[in-house]
């Protein structure tokens, strides 16, 4: 499981994700080209071939000039203030997406996808706020739709534990769990991942989780959270469409970002102003 690191001589927070390889850097202030040392000998010590990191506009030139390459951003994100996603490559491997052409399709194929009122769940859906008491449910949930994900969520232990600072959200169908997805939130910069989504492949043809998504906005709207964002898995054309009809905004690509589903997988950037 991946942990967080803060760097009082840099000034930094970083995640580290051993599981993942990758190190991610959330906050900096001081000079990329003084953390960058620093990022390197962690990455070596995790088998990191990946670092990535979360730049305020004015340290765009800093990362081009050490070969960050910018993979996307995410306007608004630092509360106000635009994020720019940009990653470094230690191995090529981890450099080259084997599906770029599936994925590039994909995303010509949304080209046609338009913003679409949702459509109310039939009587016997209920969708509703999940509780601590859900997340032996939630984890089912997710082992029967996941066989691996980039963060524990197969384990009940995880999820109770995260709803600290994520909200969940589900649609039941006589008392069995079929749907949900889950909004984490970060109060300091005032934005949320909406995140977590599953829905059993029995139910995967009736867009569900856009009506969870709509419940999760509706929530966050009420925190005073005005940016939401969301990473889809690349090869998924159900997610990917399911978020434009949303009204979120393509802002890019993190390639081989995390394992998830069966595989590495490169992750979409989905961004929406609520």
């Amino acid at each position: 499981m991946g942990y967080k690191e803060v760097l009082l001589k840099e000034n930094a927070t970083l995640y580290c994700d051993p599981y993942n390889k990758r190190i991610r850097v959330d906050t900096y202030s001081n000079s990329l080209s003084e953390l960058f040392p620093t990022l390197l000998t962690k990455a070596s010590k995790i088998n990191a071939d990946k670092i990535i990191v979360k730049a305020r506009t004015d340290q765009v030139k800093d990362c081009l000039r050490l070969g960050f390459n910018n993979e996307g951003i995410i306007n608004n994100y630092f509360n106000g203030e635009d994020a720019w996603f940009f990653s470094y490559f230690l191995t090529r491997e981890r450099r080259e997406s084997h599906f770029h052409i599936e994925e590039t399709t994909i995303l010509r194929d949304l080209d046609t996808v338009h913003a679409k009122p949702i459509s109310s769940l039939p009587t016997q859906y209920q969708i509703r706020k999940a509780t601590l008491s859900d997340s032996s449910s939630l984890a089912v949930l997710y082992q029967n739709t996941f066989p691996i994900y980039p963060v524990p969520i197969h384990h009940e232990r995880y999820i109770s534990e995260s709803m600290k600072d994520t909200v969940y959200y589900c649609i039941e169908i006589e008392g069995d769990m079929i749907s949900a997805a889950s909004a984490e939130i970060n109060r300091v910069d005032r934005n949320a991942e909406i995140t977590d989504c599953a829905t059993l492949k029995k139910y995967r043809s009736l867009g569900l989780l856009k009506n969870i998504m709509n419940e999760l906005e509706e929530e966050l709207k009420g925190m005073n959270i005005p940016v939401v964002y969301s990473l889809a898995r690349a090869l998924s054309l159900g997610m990917n469409k399911s978020l434009k009809q949303l009204g979120y905004e393509y802002q890019g690509k993190l390639v081989n970002n995390c394992y998830i589903y069966d595989k590495l997988e490169s992750m979409n950037i989905w961004s929406k102003s609520l």
